[in-house]
């Protein structure tokens, strides 16, 4: 995880709506060193089974051969770099749906730039499109490390120790919301710290993505119990499913709703760990998400976070 925290400026949404491939944003991460793009690509059908002639190459090298969703940046002269990050392939809804998501880490980059998108294999034709990006002040405004910016939590209220349930995952396309909260730190310790990196709107539901980061002999105990979980984990109100890494709960009058990860990574070693968790949740009524957030093996007790949702 970068322990940098960055500046989320373009407001995420879909950039490109072709009958091939819709292409939307799911957070673009503006720091001052480099510059973070979430990608996700949906393709109505399995391109392996495609008839269509493919696309003409204009700025994707004749000879490049690639197996989906490809991404440059163009450079002051408008000639292409292209990247490769960490890319995920899978399916979605209806099952026929390929499901393309590519996370890129791009030199520092200020106020727009104008990126690539290329598949020609399905017949996507290249698409330049211009992101709106914070300037270079902004984003140095905006730097912080991890283990100095602000915290603002409190005790998880009485409400914690009544009901509980868990939530099923809500089937939501994140590429398609609208950012609402940069990124915060939203409980730390010592050597173990966790994040929001975003929170969009979608619909009538909240997608959001926690990090949770741990160094030391917490990086190490985190890891340990990643090796041998999720499973379920004792808490003040009970034992709940949880994810490697921290967890969070949906706070409301009687008690606690634990939403299901609707996607999620972790990494680590003796003395690291690195966990990615994504959930979706249906609206809260108010302006406020409550969130009750914990991390028992890096000894990070529930801590009681609100968020505002305004949008």
């Amino acid at each position: 995880m970068d322990e940098t925290l960055g500046l989320l400026g373009h407001p995420g949404g879909i950039l490109v709506d072709h009958p091939r491939l819709r292409v939307g944003l799911v957070a673009a991460v503006s720091r001052p060193d480099s510059l973070e793009l979430d990608l996700i690509g949906r393709s109505p059908r399995n391109p392996t089974s495609m008839t269509d002639p493919p696309a003409p190459r204009v700025l994707l090298p004749r000879y490049e051969e690639g197996m989906d969703l490809r991404v440059a940046r163009l450079d002051a002269d408008g000639r292409p770099q292209w990247m490769y990050g960490d890319t995920e392939t899978g399916t979605g809804t209806p099952i026929d749906v390929t499901v393309v998501r590519t996370r890129l880490r791009l030199p520092p980059t200020f106020d727009s730039a104008r990126i690539v998108l290329a598949w020609p294999e399905i017949g996507f034709p290249e698409a330049v499109v211009t992101l709106a990006l914070p300037d270079r002040e902004a984003v140095a405004r905006a730097a912080t490390s991890v283990w100095t910016a602000p915290v603002d939590h409190r005790p998880p209220p009485p409400a914690t120790a009544g009901a509980t349930a868990s939530m099923p995952p809500l089937d939501v396309e994140p590429e398609a919301g609208l950012v609402l909260t940069g990124q915060r730190v939203l409980h730390r310790g010592d050597d173990a710290v966790v994040v929001l990196a975003w929170l969009s709107s979608v619909g009538q539901a909240l997608a959001l993505e926690v990090r949770s980061f741990a160094r030391g002999r917490r990086g190490g105990a985190a890891t340990m119990a990643a090796m041998y979980g999720p499973g379920r984990r004792t808490g003040s109100d009970g034992p709940r499913d949880h994810p490697a890494g921290a967890s969070i709960a949906l706070l409301h009058g009687d008690g606690t709703s634990w939403p299901t990860m609707t996607s999620g990574t972790t990494s680590g070693g003796d003395d690291v760990f690195d966990g990615r968790a994504e959930y979706a949740l249906d609206r809260p009524d108010s302006d406020v998400l409550d969130l009750v957030v914990g991390w028992p093996e890096a000894d990070l007790p529930d801590a009681h976070v609100r968020l505002p949702v305004f949008s």
